[in-house]
């Protein structure tokens, strides 16, 4: 197996969430073959109950192929796999493979490999780029190279707002109406008069407001949108659009009549309406 200096992002497309690929493997001294090579990869999430049993399966179907190739998955939560995933990338860790975040602005430091040879050269990772569809490729691209492998995964993306279905029946809370966060006011209102002491929208710390005609090419942590309806190409600053500004003014007076917690900003309360 080829050694990458770098890592190589291997792309859940569209939402842009990356595997790095890194120095592939390291000798597994417990193998029953003493070349034996283990992969770490590390993921975002809790360890499922069935780890074991699945990645035993897996490594069965790896070695049809890759004899000597063995996968470990390491699991880190959600909540913290953002940060461990740049100290991993900046001090130079030894992973291999990783779910990567911030995959363009991180490409661009050098973080990852070149994997475009690899990709055309033949062999299952040629059979495998066939597979994908182009579009996943071109947008994949930072600077005319590949520094990852995208999945035929999340075509497209869906704004919703979702209730709590026990406190709608509970208080005869009506939002056949709502698509919008201006339009939910009469339900957190009524929710708000019956439950003072619950927040009705409890949005805390990382809350990022959603337009319903944006798209955030580098992640919604920065404010570069272009309108997602194909009716303009031009990026723009999301802050400066009258979708957004009308936005932040809705969801400011929602906090004002206290339907949104007053530490709202550190909170990480998830008891409420919606």
């Amino acid at each position: 197996m080829n050694k990458f200096v770098k890592g190589a992002a291997l792309v859940s497309a569209v939402a842009f969430g990356t595997v790095a690929l890194a120095g592939c493997g390291k000798s597994n001294s417990d193998s029953a073959s003493s070349k034996a090579t283990t992969v770490n990869m590390y993921m975002p999430g809790d360890k499922p109950k069935n780890y074991d049993a699945m990645i035993k399966r897996a490594n069965k179907e790896i070695h049809k192929t890759y004899k000597n190739i063995n996968l470990k998955m390491n699991f880190i939560g959600w909540g913290d796999y953002e940060q461990k995933y740049n100290v991993m990338v900046t001090s130079g860790s030894g992973y291999d493979l990783a779910f990567a975040q911030n995959y363009t602005s991180n490409a661009l430091k050098g973080a990852y490999a070149d994997m475009n040879s690899e990709l055309k050269s033949g062999g299952v990772a040629n059979k495998a780029y066939k597979q994908v569809d182009s579009a996943y490729w071109k947008g994949l691209k930072v600077n005319g190279k590949t520094y990852g492998f995208p999945v035929n995964a999340n075509i497209y993306a869906q704004n919703m707002l979702t209730f709590n279905d026990e406190f709608l029946k509970k208080y005869n809370i009506s939002i056949n109406d709502v698509d919008s966060y201006a339009s939910m006011e009469s339900a957190l209102a009524k929710f708000h008069k019956e439950k003072p002491g619950v927040a009705a929208f409890a949005i805390g710390q990382g809350f990022k407001a959603s337009p319903k005609h944006m798209d955030f090419p580098l992640g919604n942590g920065l404010p570069f949108a272009i309108d997602s309806s194909g009716s303009s190409k031009k990026i723009v600053n999301v802050y400066d659009t009258s979708e957004m500004q009308g936005i932040l003014k809705t969801l400011h007076s929602y906090y004002q009549k206290g339907y949104i917690p007053k530490d709202a900003a550190t909170s990480g309360s998830v008891k409420n309406l919606v």
